[in-house]
């Protein structure tokens, strides 16, 4: 046996349904039915520090199914989902998270809000560019995370046909010497491998 104090004490491992003396049970339950403030299937994250960049965002949400980021400078960013049950899920699963030291504040969005924005910031990445980065990353067979070299190329040959504007990018600093592919490349400063 062991001694503790000069006093044996009995060693044995742990059932999992006890708890020490003086101890109370916390139930933690992950309710999934919870009521979201959302109306529609989009989602403005608040409290972005000022090193947060796009890629952040979208690797924050990368298990959800998005269509469009929107950045429009500051702290703001809008996520748009491919349903309001995505946008739902997403809003739950995130709302305690955070990104490089600052908390994520997600909050309901209306449709209007979202598309009044389009004038004055243009997408970051459009739904077809997070569809082909979240298909090569799993063909790569990365399912942990986007490949953000595939996106490059993408967001290059986008500029160069004028469909791609990074507007609202340069608030945040992903528009530094060398343009958005430079911002976009796993040589960026800032970047942080998967």
């Amino acid at each position: 046996g062991h001694f503790m104090a000069a006093q044996p004490v009995d060693c044995r491992p742990a059932q999992p349904t006890e708890h020490l003396p003086g101890q109370t049970r916390k139930q933690v339950e992950i309710d999934n039915t919870e009521a979201t403030p959302l109306t529609c299937n989009v989602i403005r994250v608040r409290g972005l520090g000022y090193e947060v960049k796009q890629r952040d965002v979208f690797k924050l949400f990368y298990n959800f199914n998005m269509t469009r980021i929107r950045d429009c400078g500051g702290d703001n960013v809008f996520v748009e989902f491919s349903s309001q049950h995505e946008a739902e899920k997403a809003y739950r699963a995130k709302k305690n998270a955070s990104i490089a030291g600052s908390k994520v504040i997600p909050a309901a969005a209306s449709r209007e809000e979202f598309e009044a924005t389009r004038a004055h910031f243009a997408d970051i990445l459009s739904g077809s560019e997070l569809n082909k980065a979240e298909k090569r990353a799993k063909a790569q067979g990365s399912g942990d995370g986007p490949a953000w070299t595939a996106l490059v190329k993408e967001q290059s040959a986008a500029r160069e046909q004028g469909a791609l504007a990074f507007a609202g990018c340069a608030s945040k600093g992903c528009m530094g010497k060398g343009g958005a592919a430079a911002a976009w490349s796993a040589g960026a400063q800032g970047w942080d491998a998967w």
